[in-house]
């Protein structure tokens, strides 16, 4: 099994793709449960709580939107073309968008608002794209979610997969480019998907035709000013504020640099918290580890004190109530206080398990 960049960074979070309906594996059922975002091949993307454990990506059968492939020079066979970021539509040419703008996407239709927001992998050079953005936009009990991905996707492979298990009914056009329409077969759920130079996008909803394709043309690309007006209270946008307020109780390790943390993409205030707190876990750990192999019987004791008061942190408890981060951080605190293992169908190490059930930074 192989990884492309954007699934390696997602395994170093604790998150996963989920490309098929295979249940988890047994030696993983009981051990961290991490609320995180999937998109499922021939299936609509979806919320879904998994297992975050050793081996926390489940990849298992068909292409996932993720998979690498072709990234480049258009569909054969008469699928959307797009080599560069310049768009055109039947009403003549559109501004090619910048590249932070193509992901800064939002609705002009009544009732819709972005709901949830996910990026990955700022590219080198300060250009404001990511690897990988998901917006969900809510409008009542309806949802919609769009995921832009650069390189490493062939839409040639992903327009295939779904069709698979949909129809193609007539192309729309979708932010100045032509998108191919996939209707999921025997339900009201669609799909549309083309290119933008080397992002990738797909954007689906659970409406009947008529009110996903008026969506479709209410989808727009806005400046930085417009986009942040657009976004909820529940995304973060400084993070050099989320760190002061999410680690204020918080114990930090001897040397412990929160430089890194204030820098990212804007985000839903969950993933955040979990980068910014996993971080701070992660460091604890590596210094019990560390210590352990030392017999350094004073850092032991410091690193267990400290994850100790967890259940104390405020983010955490916040956090608790969203999803299941903060009992993974809770169960290493007790396993380093205990054995040192955590039990997962099996009995798992602290030092084998931690860094991929916790999304450590890599060593």
């Amino acid at each position: 099994m192989t990884f492309d960049d954007h699934e390696r960074e997602q395994l170093r979070r604790g998150l996963a793709v989920l490309v098929d309906e295979t249940p988890v594996a047994p030696e993983l059922a009981s051990i961290t449960a991490v609320r995180v975002r999937a998109v499922a091949s021939r299936r609509r993307p979806i919320t879904v709580f998994i297992t975050a454990g050793a081996a926390v990506v489940i990849a298992l059968g068909g292409v996932a939107l993720l998979q690498a492939g072709e990234s480049g020079e258009g569909i054969e066979g008469g699928e959307p073309t797009n080599p560069t970021l310049a768009v055109s539509t039947t009403a003549g040419s559109v501004p090619a968008p910048s590249p932070g703008e193509v992901h800064r996407v939002v609705s002009s239709s009544p009732g819709w608002a972005i709901s949830y927001l996910e990026r990955d992998g700022n590219l080198e050079g300060g250009s404001g794209e990511f690897q990988h953005t998901m917006i969900q936009f809510t409008n009542g009990s309806n949802q919609a979610e769009l995921n832009l991905n650069v390189g490493g996707t062939d839409l040639a492979s992903l327009i295939a997969d779904r069709e698979a298990d949909g129809t193609r009914i007539d192309d729309a056009t979708v932010l100045g480019t032509q998108a191919v329409v996939v209707r999921y077969d025997g339900e009201d759920y669609y799909t549309a998907m083309g290119r933008i130079g080397e992002v990738v996008y797909e954007f689906v909803a659970g409406l009947d035709e008529s009110a996903f394709r008026s969506l479709l043309t209410s989808l727009s690309f806005v400046d930085n000013e417009e986009w942040n007006a657009a976004l909820p209270d529940t995304v973060v946008t400084d993070r050099s504020q989320a760190v002061v307020e999410f680690l204020a109780d918080i114990p930090l390790p001897p040397g412990f640099d929160t430089t890194s943390l204030e820098v990212g993409p804007e985000e839903h205030w969950y993933q955040v918290g979990a980068d910014m707190v996993g971080a701070v876990t992660c460091a604890w750990i590596d210094q019990w580890v560390a210590a352990k192999a030392t017999q350094d019987q004073t850092a032991i004791d410091q690193a267990v004190d400290a994850l100790g008061t967890s259940r104390e942190w405020g983010i955490l408890t916040e956090m608790s109530a969203e999803g299941d981060f903060s009992k993974g951080v809770w169960e290493y605190a007790d396993a380093i206080a205990g054995d040192g293992t955590v039990r997962a169908g099996m009995v798992l190490t602290v030092e084998e398990s931690y860094q991929q059930a916790l999304g450590c930074p890599s060593q």
